[in-house]
């Protein structure tokens, strides 16, 4: 099944321009907001080398394509108009962007790092999405609230709910864990719980790609740097790669969340290794220079 990737971002960023360029594709281009007024689909492809050469054979593709020793791995773009703020109100096009949204696996977030404050583009795009997926819950709470009896006929009416952006039940069940609002009753919930849960699941749902774009104007460098700092290798406070720790060989995350804070292991569910963009469980032996993020429920 080919992977969907939608384009997502702000007017005049270059959306349509990446789509172009990534696909071959020849959609209109211009200065003014909303040139895009409706999403277009075409394939791009991620390459990666072909394994054909280590075990020496040559490979008769079928689902992809080798050229001179690199696979090209076919994945479906789809190229969404510009959001503006409030777009979860409805204002701009939103509606053909929730259109789109519900067959695609992941977004590409386009930011122009040759201008502007990209750092707060992505987040303004970001509270934009998360929003709309808690207008949804709020919009239709009493409706749960009447035909919710238990804690699974909740997850069930969640599921269902969600399920037009292509939320799944596993994607549920994940969100309450990590939230910690497993057991709660969607009746007993406020703004904070609700927010909470609508972003922990659109971050599972439909998780985001960073497209710096325009990285060749100057000052770009600068700001793809801050883009980096901000949302890979910073802790809760903004701190870049905060935490060293020397642990003992054979040590797990368990050992090292204990070191950073006790706190931690309460809450913690696994851990990402930031190098490899990694899922590693809370049992994983860690390494000489891991960089490792601890996730957890710990406010800590």
């Amino acid at each position: 099944m080919t992977i969907k990737i939608g384009i997502i971002g702000k007017t005049n960023t270059g959306k349509t321009t990446f789509f172009n360029s990534s696909t071959l594709s020849t959609d209109e281009i211009s200065t003014y907001p909303f040139t895009t007024k409706r999403s277009s689909t075409s394939i791009g492809h991620a390459i990666t080398l072909c394994v054909h050469k280590e075990f020496n054979v040559q490979d008769n593709p079928n689902n992809s394509k080798c050229s001179d020793g690199w696979r090209y791995i076919p994945i479906e773009l789809i190229d969404l108009p510009g959001l503006i703020k409030d777009a979860w109100k409805g204002k701009g096009l939103v509606l053909h962007v929730v259109d789109a949204s519900a067959s695609i696996d992941s977004s590409g977030r386009i930011t122009e790092a040759g201008s502007g404050d990209p750092v707060s583009d992505f987040a303004d795009i970001e509270e934009e999405l998360n929003m709309w997926y808690q207008k949804i819950l709020e919009g239709n709470r009493e409706k749960l609230e009447k035909i919710i009896k238990s804690e699974n006929e909740q997850i069930v009416a969640l599921s269902e709910l969600y399920q037009g952006l292509g939320v799944k039940k596993s994607h549920i069940l994940e969100t309450l864990r990590i939230t910690g609002l497993e057991g709660k009753k969607i009746e007993n919930y406020d703004l904070h719980d609700s927010k909470k849960f609508s972003t922990q699941l659109r971050k599972i749902s439909k998780p985001s790609l960073i497209v710096a774009n325009k990285i060749d104007v100057p000052g770009a460098d600068k700001n793809f740097i801050r883009l980096r700092e901000r949302y890979n290798l910073s802790d809760k406070k903004g701190r870049i790669l905060p935490d060293l720790v020397l642990l003992k060989d054979g040590a797990t995350v368990v050992d090292l969340a204990k070191e950073v804070h006790t706190d931690l292991v309460k809450g913690l569910l696994y851990a990402k290794d930031l190098r490899y963009k990694l899922r590693v469980p809370k049992n994983y032996q860690l390494r000489d220079r891991d960089v490792i993020c601890l996730i957890t429920t710990s406010k800590k």
